[in-house]
């Protein structure tokens, strides 16, 4: 047991070291979930996991202390359980003497170790499981505590969290977290310099800009010197400077000077006002495999002086160090994905002026230079995408063009994570709130009805499945798909071709004029159009969800439906395939949870298989990215022996493509269908200015032995498509294929 919790303090530590992801600045009250009632995919909003997966850990809406759930950690029957644990990263600066966690526990059969709560202040400060006083066996409700002595001077990362080691079942409740007897909800938080700038809120007082090659130029050598500040000064890393401000305070003295000179001295005196730099140690990193450097050769082979030079390195050797305490950056504690911090929307100018126009392309530029994963993967040199769209940002007339202009920069690095999620009302205006009662995708290079949303006497549905559209308001499909691309960004022409199907029969008006193809007959209609509720799209899109996770055909063959399938169901799930000789896992459409890669990878391997790679942000590096070891699945219990066939097309996206190649490593495993979306990895999520939301993907996801996977997606191995006939027939041309191959 003394063994065991050893390694236990040994994971948790390596994760800790590798996650600190919390953010410097407190959480608002509103945004502690320590009850678990608040939801992300499933999962309590905050929390994560630890530990091996011979466990199960769901919420439990009977039974609980309080609110809505309670957190469950469940062994699995016939496993060989180690711990897992439920974690939760409270902010770094907690300043007192005492940190003390209590929570509520109940349990069920706990043989071989115990339940209790743990606090681990990291670097190995200090730690608690209650490994003396660890609750076993089956009790009730209960409330515990445990305390540590706190060290703010040394402490970079803190976790506290649940725990169960060895088997059985224990559920956690009603945590409460208290600095020196003070409930810490109620702390006031760290309040930075930065914060409190105000000069701007209502505008950048920047009128007008000369947008001649020359000074094209000296703003692109702008952007990556403010960028690069951004990231590496230690003044601006520790929150003493708005640094959005800080332009808007440079630029009028930088947009008058006439000769490179005046302008490099400038540049010089800009960074020599941040102050003097202290030497600053970088950390040791052993030899980290490099995915992707962090390019600033810009610095070395830049056509400026020397002195802006030295500057400019001096910067890059006595970057700020402190990884885990970046106002504007930190690490994701999902995964290792960067967070982009304290980034202001600016909401309340959704037609900003012309210096945050300005201001948009600069952070958005320098955002993909430092923290995209795939930048090697650009179409366009990132200098050029500059150029190109500065006058686009700079010439917006009105909101509609500041916005299209941003989504087109946007679309430009290929990357289905990355459009404008929200904040686009004027896009969402002009494509209107009327939509056709018939779903249409793409078929054989052919716009076709696939499914209606609703059937219903209240609407009139004028499609029949399988009929083929060639014009909509006498324009041809082939026309419309050109002109209206570049509304829906996307990792590939599929990607972007099936976002583009959605929508291209939404409208600002409730009729439309289309010609469309049945049995050969050309037919011209005037269709109706209806809001979105009347057609209950919600419902349409999640009735996969509603579903149940297994069912049988033909006696011996399983189908797993990944939309309703949860961590919880693994047990029911290996019963139920005990009866089958083969089995069909369904990827095409929304997963009910994002992470069932391992529970389900785990049934079909029989020993650990490497099946991934990621390539994650050098945080003392801005702009680099280090290949990690490959992941790997592990198994446990017996391993089913049948064929499993893996169900994919261009739906399957993100977590969906990540639980593919998880299945892919199984020992009798085929993909079937056709190629993925070709966007893997954490989505990181940033604003801009105008209370524009958009996203990246923030890991790079590769194959084992390094093949690329964003853009191109998961290639199937048995290559099929829907067809016109299958869709006018009602057959579902890749679940038969998939059927047809088990058989033979």
């Amino acid at each position: 047991m003394l063994y065991l919790i050893r390694c236990i303090q040994l994971i948790i530590f390596l994760f800790l070291s590798i996650s600190c992801a919390h953010e410097s600045k407190l959480p608002d009250t509103e945004d502690y979930n320590l009850s678990f009632d608040k939801l992300n995919a499933n999962q309590p909003l905050y929390w994560h996991t630890l530990g091996n997966n011979q466990y199960l850990n769901y919420l439990d809406s009977e039974e609980k202390r309080h609110g809505k759930y309670s957190a469950v950690l469940e062994s699995i029957e016939n496993s060989d359980p180690k711990f897992k644990a439920w974690i939760f990263m409270l902010p770094r600066h907690l300043e007192g003497k005492e940190i003390t966690l209590s929570g509520y526990i109940k349990t069920k059969n706990i043989n071989n170790g115990f339940a209790g709560l743990m606090i681990r202040i990291d670097p190995a400060v200090s730690y608690t499981f209650m490994e003396d006083q660890g609750i076993k066996g089956t009790t009730d409700w209960k409330e515990y505590k445990v305390s540590l002595p706190l060290q703010p001077d040394r402490t970079k990362s803190i976790a506290i969290g649940g725990v169960l080691i060895g088997s059985g079942k224990v559920w956690f409740d009603d945590f409460k977290v208290f600095v020196d007897g003070k409930d810490i909800t109620l702390l006031v938080e760290k309040v930075y310099p930065a914060s409190t700038d105000r000069e701007f809120d209502k505008g950048s007082k920047i009128k007008t800009f000369d947008l001649s090659s020359n000074k094209t130029e000296d703003l692109l050598l702008l952007t990556k010197i403010w960028g690069f500040l951004k990231y590496h000064h230690p003044k601006i890393a520790k929150g003493e400077l708005n640094w959005d401000y800080e332009l808007f305070r440079f630029l009028p003295k930088y947009l008058s000077v006439n000769t490179s000179e005046e302008r490099d001295i400038g540049l010089v005196k800009w960074i020599e006002n941040l102050g003097q730099l202290d030497t600053l140690v970088q950390p040791k990193q052993v030899d980290p495999k490099i995915f992707l450097k962090n390019n600033l050769n810009w610095i070395k082979n830049g056509e400026f002086s020397l002195d802006l030079k030295e500057k400019l390195i001096n910067v890059y050797e006595n970057r700020w160090n402190e990884t885990n305490n970046h106002y504007y950056i930190g690490i994701g504690q999902e995964a290792d994905k960067p967070i982009l911090k304290n980034e202001a929307a600016y909401e309340n100018m959704p037609y900003p002026d012309d210096g945050f126009r300005l201001l948009s392309l600069m952070r958005y530029w320098n955002i993909i230079q430092y923290f995209y994963p795939y930048r090697n993967l650009l179409e366009k040199d990132w200098d050029k995408v500059f150029e190109e769209y500065l006058p686009q940002l700079i010439h917006s007339k009105n909101e509609l063009e500041y916005e299209i202009a941003t989504l087109k920069l946007i679309g430009e690095i290929g990357d289905s994570h990355a459009n404008i999620w929200s904040g686009a009302d004027k896009i969402d205006h002009l494509k209107g709130h009327f939509y056709s009662p018939s779903k249409v995708e793409f078929v054989e290079d052919k716009l076709v009805v696939t499914d209606h949303f609703v059937v219903t006497p209240k609407i009139y549905i004028p499609f029949e499945l399988g009929d083929v559209i060639t014009h909509i308001n006498y324009k041809t499909v082939e026309y419309l798909i050109d002109s209206l691309k570049v509304f829906y960004p996307g990792s590939n022409e599929r990607t972007i071709k099936r976002d583009l199907a959605n929508e291209i029969l939404r409208s600002a008006n409730n009729k439309l004029k289309i010609k469309f193809l049945r049995d050969g007959l050309s037919i011209t209609k005037e269709i109706t159009l209806y809001p979105r509720n009347e057609l209950n799209m919600n419902d349409f899109y999640n009735k996969k969800k509603k579903e149940n996770f297994f069912k049988v055909f033909e006696s011996d063959i399983g189908y797993i439906n990944t939309s309703s399938f949860l961590p919880k169901n693994i047990s029911e799930l290996r019963e139920k395939l005990r009866s089958t000789n083969a089995v069909i896992i369904d990827l095409r459409h929304a997963t009910a949870e994002a992470d069932i890669y391992q529970q389900l990878g785990s049934l079909f391997v029989d020993s650990s298989v490497p099946f991934v790679s990621t390539a994650v942000m050098n945080m003392n590096k801005p702009g680099e990215f280090i290949l990690r070891s490959p992941n790997k699945i592990q198994p446990f219990g017996d391993t089913y022996k049948g064929k499993v066939i893996v169900l994919v097309n261009e739906n399957t996206q993100s977590s969906q493509e990540y639980t593919a190649m998880a299945l892919k490593a199984g020992l009798n495993t085929k993909i079937l269908g056709n190629a993925t979306a070709g966007a893997d990895g954490n989505m990181t999520s940033f604003l801009l200015p105008g209370g524009i939301s958009t996203s990246i993907s923030g890991i790079g996801i590769l194959y084992p032995d390094g093949r690329q996977t964003q853009k191109i997606g998961i290639i199937p191995d048995i290559f099929v498509e829907p067809t016109i006939n299958g869709i006018r027939n009602r057959k579902d041309d890749e679940l038969n294929k998939a059927i047809e191959v088990i058989k033979n």
